[in-house]
Parts: structure tokens; C-alpha cells; sequence
């Protein structure tokens, strides 16, 4: 349980949600968000916003968050979806659908930045809240890790560009290779689908050993609209010290 104080008005939450994103600011790729409630037994030491760690670091975080949280989840807009809606648009879109597959669901959404997801929840913005609030940091780490490592297999497949290294930010290298290899540059939407059909499915099996992936259908996964949902039976898994089994959602 926490106090939080917003206008003057004490706000007491047993279960609160930390909302950051991934992406708002490259050139290429899509906008990740990641929602998450920390377990108050199983604290997690070293979280901070994610541009603030190594990569290693991160790496580890993102493992402890997924193990010991009480609910995570990621979400994704899509370079369609950005292109479609614009960039602050799609990242508010991406965190609303992070939010509302956590289960259990929140008392209370604390969101990184100065802006708002529309929510069936109570929401607060929290400028520069990646590195003053837990849950927000625990969401930064897990929406860098799962963007950072998207981006990588989109290197491979086009290493003209050198996304494993710059994950698609406006850096000298990027716009250097862009002006190189402009007439390739926009990648079909079959492409990326099919990069975050197999993105998730891998992403699925690696992190959530104990449980099953569900997919919708073949013809959904072909669109692009797979959705990998994993939650633990309830009642059946217990933590050291009690508490609940985390669970964690990936969706495009």
C-alpha cells in the first residue's frame, strides 16, 4: 500500500501501476509501451530510467521485473498505427492497451511524461517519473529491453542501416545510411508483421516458461494481429514468502 499526494488530495493505493514507452522518438520502428505493479515482498533493487542503465543492466532488470512483479505487460503501435494517428497519438494508444491487460488490475495509473491514455482507472502524469517512481522505472526498463531487441532482428534482416546498433534514432550513422539507401528505406507492412509475429512468439517462450501462449487463429496471425497473453492458474503458483505468481502479456 502507498500514499501518493496529487493537488493537495492524499491518494492511498494497494496496487499501483507504473506506465512508461519505448520509442517516440526514432525514425524507424514502432512505439512500445509497458505497464507493470511491483510486488511490495519482493522489491527490486537498482531500477531507474532505463536511459540511465547499461544494457546489461537492463537485460538483468528485465528479468527480475518479469519473475517478481505482480503483473507486467507490453503493447506496441505499429509504424502503420504512428503513421496512421500520429507519434504521441500511437504511444497513447500503446499504454492504454499495456494497462488494461494487467492482471490484476490497478488502483492507481502512475504515467511518465505530462500527458494521459484515456483509462478506466485513476491516472496521474508524472514528469520525469522514470526515475522518481519504481513501478515507472520498472516499466521504462521493460519497454527499452523489448524495443532494443526488436530493433536488433530488423538489423539483421537489413544491416544496411545498423538498427542493432541505434534502434532506429536519428543518429549520424542512421541518417548517413538513410541518405545512402533512401530509395529502400520503407520496409511493407508484411515485413514488420511477420518480424513481430515471430518477435513476440520467441519473446513469449523465452520469459514466461510456466506459461502457454495463446494465439487467435492463423489468418489473425498472418494480419499481423497476434496477441500473446500468458497468466498464470490462479491459486495454483505460489512465490517464496507467499505472494502471487507474476503475470505478463505481450500484445502488437
Amino acid at each position: 500500500m502507498a500514499d501518493y499526494l496529487f493537488d493537495g488530495e492524499e491518494t492511498i493505493a494497494t496496487l499501483v501501476c507504473g506506465v512508461d514507452e519505448a520509442g517516440r522518438g526514432p525514425l524507424a520502428g514502432p512505439v512500445v509501451a509497458a505497464a507493470v505493479i511491483l510486488n511490495p515482498d519482493h522489491p527490486i533493487e537498482g531500477l531507474r530510467d532505463s536511459k540511465k542503465l547499461t544494457a546489461h543492466a537492463r537485460e538483468v532488470l528485465a528479468e527480475q521485473i518479469k519473475t517478481h512483479a505482480l503483473a507486467w505487460a507490453i503493447a506496441e503501435s505499429s509504424v502503420a498505427d504512428i503513421d496512421r494517428m500520429n507519434i504521441l497519438q500511437a504511444t497513447m494508444a500503446a499504454m492504454r492497451k499495456a494497462v488494461l491487460q494487467l492482471d490484476p488490475k490497478p488502483d492507481l495509473v502512475l504515467v511518465d511524461g505530462n500527458r494521459l491514455p484515456e483509462l478506466p482507472f485513476r491516472a496521474e502524469p508524472i514528469v520525469k517519473g522514470d526515475d522518481l517512481i519504481p513501478e515507472i522505472s520498472a516499466a521504462s526498463i521493460l519497454a527499452k529491453t523489448y524495443r532494443d531487441a526488436l530493433m536488433k532482428i530488423l538489423g539483421g534482416m537489413y544491416p544496411k542501416y545498423g538498427f542493432e546498433q541505434h534502434a532506429g534514432y536519428g543518429t549520424a550513422y542512421h541518417l548517413k545510411m538513410l541518405e545512402k539507401w533512401a530509395s529502400i528505406h520503407f520496409f511493407s507492412n508484411k515485413v514488420i508483421d511477420a518480424v513481430r509475429i515471430c518477435f513476440l512468439f520467441c519473446c513469449a517462450c523465452r520469459s514466461l516458461v510456466h506459461r502457454r501462449p495463446r494465439v487467435r487463429n492463423a489468418d489473425d496471425a498472418v494480419r499481423g494481429s497476434l496477441h500473446l497473453r500468458h497468466a498464470e492458474q490462479k491459486g495454483t503458483a505460489q512465490r517464496p514468502g507467499g505472494g502471487p505468481e507474476a503475470a505478463g502479456s505481450v500484445s502488437a
